[in-house]
C-alpha cells in the first residue's frame, strides 16, 4: 500500500442538530438524523443532570463525494413535519456552492461555469453551516451546578464557618482573603476567639 493507492472516501465529524422538537430529543432520533447524512460512529448520549438540551449530537462518517446536508425534515408526535438544521464541528473546507468538501470557490469547476452563463450567483451554502465556539456540549443548567457547589459550602462550613453560596459557585482565583468565624470545636483546643483569614480555594 501507497499514498498513491490510499483513497479517503469519509471523513467523520460531529454533527449538531438544532431544531428538533423537545418531545422528540433522544439518542434514537439523533441516530436517525445522523444516518441520513452517512454512516454513524457515535450518539452523544444524555448526561446525569443534565438540564434542557439545545441541539442534539452525532458522530458521522460523510462520504467527502456527496454534498454536505443543511437540513432535513422530521415527522414529529404530532403529525407535522418540522425542519431540522444541521452544524459540523470542525467542519474542513468546503465550497459555498456545491456543498463538497475539500475545495472553495475559487478551485470550484461549477461555480466558474455558472459565473459565465449568469452574473449573479447564489450560493446555497455558508459558514452558518459551522459550529461556532468552543462548546461541545448543550450548556447545562445554572441550578445543577449549584447543587455541587453547596455540597463544597457545607464542607466548609464544618472547617471555617460561615461562605456564601455565591462565592462557591464563582470562585475568585485563589488570592482573595475572607474572614471566617472559628468554630466552637477550634475554641476548644486551644484557638483563641476572633476572625481568622483564610484564602479561598473554590474555584469552578
Amino acid at each position: 500500500m501507497t499514498a498513491d493507492n490510499v483513497r479517503f472516501d469519509f471523513v467523520a465529524m460531529w454533527v449538531q442538530i438544532w431544531g428538533t422538537p423537545f418531545d422528540l430529543v433522544s439518542p434514537k432520533i439523533a441516530e436517525t438524523m445522523g444516518s441520513r447524512l452517512g454512516s454513524v460512529v457515535e450518539v452523544e448520549k444524555k448526561q446525569k443532570f443534565e438540564g434542557q438540551r439545545y441541539f442534539m449530537r452525532v458522530k458521522v462518517a460523510i462520504p467527502i463525494a456527496k454534498p454536505i446536508q443543511r437540513r432535513a425534515f422530521l415527522a414529529g408526535s404530532d403529525g407535522k413535519s418540522h425542519w431540522v438544521t444541521f452544524k459540523y464541528e470542525r467542519l474542513p473546507l468546503f465550497c459555498h456552492f456545491c456543498g463538497l468538501l475539500g475545495h472553495d470557490l475559487k478551485h470550484c469547476a461549477p461555480y466558474f461555469t455558472a459565473t459565465k452563463i449568469d452574473r449573479e450567483v447564489i450560493c446555497q451554502y455558508g459558514d452558518w453551516l459551522k459550529a461556532m465556539g468552543g462548546r461541545t456540549r448543550s450548556p447545562p443548567h445554572r441550578k445543577y451546578e449549584r447543587e455541587e457547589a453547596r455540597v463544597e459550602v457545607d464542607r466548609r462550613k464544618e472547617c471555617f464557618g460561615q461562605i456564601s453560596l455565591d462565592d462557591a459557585v464563582n470562585g475568585d482565583g485563589g488570592d482573595t482573603v475572607h474572614h471566617y468565624s472559628i468554630p466552637k470545636s477550634y475554641m476548644e483546643e486551644g484557638v483563641s476567639s476572633g476572625q481568622v483569614q483564610v484564602p479561598a480555594v473554590v474555584s469552578m
